[in-house]
């Protein structure tokens, strides 16, 4: 029998360990030569979230661990709620009480008033960022969504957990409270790919809540044989009648979940619905807007609609409805039963209430619509972002106020007064990345990208980011859109608006752009090839520019003077990566199915493997070193090693995973999976690391940045370049200069 009791603590053991964490601090900070030149904060206009909360007063959140509250009428500042310990990540006001709800990246949420800022409760949801919060009516109840995408649900008054549901990994969910808010109901849509089908199912459960959370469960299932397939999308819920719309094929069929039966049918199936207020379903169809009885099933009324409507929102009083689908948004007033919807662009989402409708685009461009009258006015709000969806629409249909975002503020519209008003300033945005070209350095948020000299003054910007760099060339993507500028003298070089594909070797580059592949000579401004390329997927240069290639059905490889082609090879797939030896003379291909091979000139193959590792978030899969001795590989089950110079010599690295990095000089490499780095001697791991990012430096040694600051690492820790918490570091080609990312600072250090 094992016997449970008190462990001994080894205080020898304990002594040494403590000596070896003193010695590695002392290390950490010693000297490392760099000196902070410059430090700015060069995006402003953070991603925020906006809600309303009772009494007229709104609240933000954004980067930080505050929560802004502001008078919605004034814009005045009425101070800011600090308690979070760490990044507030969600936010929502309570309708039936003076209280807030926020939750953070830690997983906890806390609910306060926000008159005097002060909390009233603090639950611990899950170890997981809380990404949305939805109250029920009258404040007893309060749901939370996690990264994990698991909902909870507790009661605000003794913080009691009432539920645990997962949602679908695969599709999206509803979160719907009762009007009395005692019950809550949950709708999930799940679609995945079955043995060449698509399966997809839509589940609804009812939680009485104010019953202890009793459940009643509906499932439909069904498989259909093309691939666009997705039967059950448009499926919504009526939380207050406790009914559900489910199109099923050329009907909808009508559940009653309280008793749990069919109740009706509407024929003519739907691309779209939306419950009414009065408990009326409202059905969008090809070219036909319908309103039906949910009852019965009968059409009691019909409007000329508009094709492409995949979610539909009718406002609260029954005289519009809004609609929206790719590239297509309409309205309709539905006072006149002959009337034409109106265009609103592409609209993408709506919120509805009282009298009011607004609906916005992907540019965050609205329009809100007074049901009333019909009178519409311009939000012009700021686009959602792509990691977060902030911000979003905020609307208080009891205030006539609607809170929305423009270049980063909190902006408050009145309905009543038509006027806006400005709630606060913008914050600075993250710096997401950082990287070294030519004299200068180059910066990026989530939008945007900033050239700088050393300095910190500003050279030049614009949308997207730069995704490299090699001596003076900096290469920035935008969208489907590259340019290369000279970064010495912050001037683009050439532009190519459809780019699928690009490699950069010395003074040129070589694009798939909109159909063709591309030499430009950067230094001469001149473009020495171009041919079609109609199939290809990745091209790659060689060295010296003298030689292309890339896939159009075969890989070829094409003499960039005589724009003849010297050797084809049968990959039989797409490609999934390209590179050529740094010599020139070898070719390394990647296919989509895993199959790696290395490249003579004449097209055999002097290593063929399959089973490689296809890119993912952190990079390639494989690399050479510098030199050409050397190549690393990422495979599906560990990495491989070969030593060229020493006939193929490979070493099989089980466990060891991530995209392969080599150092510009002798035999140091790592691999990146995620923020483990593990730094490799030739064939031998010599540490592993925690990075958020790093760079190494000419001679081999490494520059990591994490939340202890910037480091340098050269078999052991060398010294310290910053204690502030860094997320990205990047170093120039002689390691004189570094530039490092520190929240919404960009800072740079020289030697």
């Amino acid at each position: 029998m094992r016997r449970l009791g008190r462990r001994k603590v080894n205080v020898r053991h304990c002594v040494i360990a403590a000596c070896l964490a003193l010695g590695a601090l002392a290390a950490a900070a010693q000297d490392s030569g760099y000196r902070e030149v410059s430090s700015c904060e060069p995006f402003m206009g953070a991603p925020i979230g906006v809600g309303i909360a009772k009494g007229g007063l709104g609240f933000s959140w954004g980067t930080g661990r505050g929560v802004a509250v502001f008078d919605l009428r004034t814009g005045e500042a009425k101070g800011e709620f600090a308690a979070h310990g760490s990044d507030v990540t969600a936010g929502a006001g309570c309708p039936g009480a003076r209280l807030v709800a926020t939750g953070d990246a830690a997983g906890a949420v806390i609910v306060w008033d926000p008159t005097t800022r002060k909390d009233r409760i603090k639950i611990e949801v899950r170890p997981a960022p809380v990404r949305s919060l939805a109250w029920g009516p009258d404040g007893r109840f309060l749901a939370a969504v996690t990264d994990d995408r698991v909902l909870t649900v507790w009661r605000v008054e003794d913080g009691r957990r009432m539920l645990d549901d997962s949602l679908p990994a695969g599709g999206d969910a509803d979160v719907l409270f009762s009007p009395d808010g005692e019950r809550l109901v949950l709708v999930r849509r799940e679609r995945e790919l079955r043995d060449g089908e698509v399966a997809s199912a839509l589940q609804l459960n009812e939680y009485d809540l104010a019953g202890g959370g009793r459940t009643r469960k509906k499932r439909w299932e069904r498989r259909d044989a093309d691939p666009g397939a997705d039967p059950y999308a448009g499926a919504r819920a009526d939380a207050r009648a406790r009914r559900a719309a489910v199109p099923d094929g050329d009907e909808v069929a009508v559940w009653a979940i309280d008793d749990e039966r069919e109740v009706c049918r509407v024929a003519g199936g739907a691309d779209a619905v939306a419950w009414r207020r009065d408990g009326k379903l409202m059905v969008a169809r090809g070219r036909e807007l319908a309103l039906a009885n949910a009852q019965t099933g009968k059409v009691e009324k019909r409007w000329p609609g508009t094709d492409g409507i995949r979610w539909l929102v009718a406002s609260d009083d029954g005289r519009a409805a809004v609609g929206g689908g790719p590239g297509v948004g309409a309205l309709w007033k539905l006072a006149s039963a002959d009337a034409e919807p109106e265009s609103l662009g592409a609209a993408t989402d709506a919120v509805a209430g009282k009298g009011i409708i607004v609906v916005r685009d992907a540019a965050g461009r609205g329009t809100a619509i007074r049901t009333e009258d019909g009178t519409m006015a311009g939000v012009d709000g700021d686009p959602p972002d792509p990691a977060t969806g902030l911000p979003g629409l905020c609307a208080s249909f009891e205030d006539d106020t609607l809170l929305y975002v423009s270049e980063g503020r909190p902006v408050a519209h009145g309905f009543a007064s038509a006027s806006d008003v400005s709630c606060g300033e913008p914050k600075a945005a993250p710096v997401q990345g950082v990287m070294c070209a030519g004299e200068n350095v180059a910066a990026w948020g989530a939008t945007s990208w900033t050239l700088r000299d050393p300095g910190g003054k500003e050279l030049a910007k614009g949308a997207g980011r730069p995704v490299k760099s090699a001596g003076r060339w900096l290469v920035v993507r935008d969208g489907h859109g590259l340019t290369v500028l000279d970064a010495n003298k912050a001037s683009p070089v050439v532009d190519f608006p459809a780019c699928d594909a690009f490699d950069l070797a010395g003074d040129s580059s070589a694009v798939l752009d909109d159909g063709e592949a591309v030499v430009f000579n950067l230094a001469r401004n001149r473009e020495p090839f171009r041919i079609s390329a109609a199939r290809a997927t990745d091209i790659a240069l060689s060295a010296d520019g003298k030689t292309v290639a890339f896939d159009n059905g075969q890989l070829a490889l094409w003499d960039v003077v005589s724009q003849r082609k010297t050797t084809m090879v049968d990959l039989r797939g797409p490609l999934a990566g390209l590179r050529f030896h740094p010599g020139g003379a070898m070719l390394a291909a990647l296919t989509e199915s895993g199959e790696f091979r290395l490249l003579n000139e004449d097209g055999t193959a002097a290593l063929q493997t399959t089973q490689a590792a296809l890119p993912g978030a952190d990079g390639p899969t494989f690399a050479f070193s510098p030199d050409g001795s050397l190549l690393a590989l990422e495979w599906t089950d560990g990495a491989r090693f070969y030593d060229l110079a020493d006939a193929l010599r490979a070493t099989i690295l089980r466990g060891a995973s991530g995209s392969p990095a080599f150092a510009p000089r002798g035999d140091r490499w790592t691999l990146r999976n995620g923020a483990a780095l593990d730094v490799f001697e030739h064939a031998d791991r010599a540490e592993s690391l925690s990075a958020d990012g790093f760079a190494f430096l000419p001679t081999g040694a490494i520059a990591v940045a994490d939340r202890a600051g910037v480091r340098i690492w050269d078999g052991r820790w060398r010294g310290t370049v910053t204690t502030g918490s860094a997320t990205a570091v990047a170093a120039s080609e002689d390691g004189k200069r570094l530039a490092a990312a520190e929240g919404t600072k960009l800072v740079v250090f020289e030697k």
